[in-house]
């Protein structure tokens, strides 16, 4: 684990609701995180961590979500610019 992590869907340059969750790994084309929330594939989030260098939230696209156990998922994201 690399860490928590906070994130708020985004829809229409608007932030909603702010979930938390756990950083598994991260690269310079995405991360994969552990949450409580089930996310839908395609949805955009923005993600605050302190393991950003700048420490300022990024914008991600949802690539996928398993569900690990019960109401823990993990889920691929892709930063912006990288596919």
């Amino acid at each position: 684990m690399s860490g928590g992590i906070l994130y708020s869907y985004v829809d229409n340059g608007s932030v909603f609701d702010t979930y938390s969750g756990m950083l598994s790994n991260i690269s310079g084309t995405g991360a994969c995180i552990y949450t409580q929330e089930s996310l839908e594939k395609g949805r955009k989030i923005s993600v605050y961590s302190r393991s950003f260098l700048s420490r300022a939230p990024r914008e991600a696209t949802v690539m996928w979500c398993n569900r690990i156990y019960d109401d823990l998922y993990m889920a691929g994201l892709l930063f912006p610019g990288n596919i």
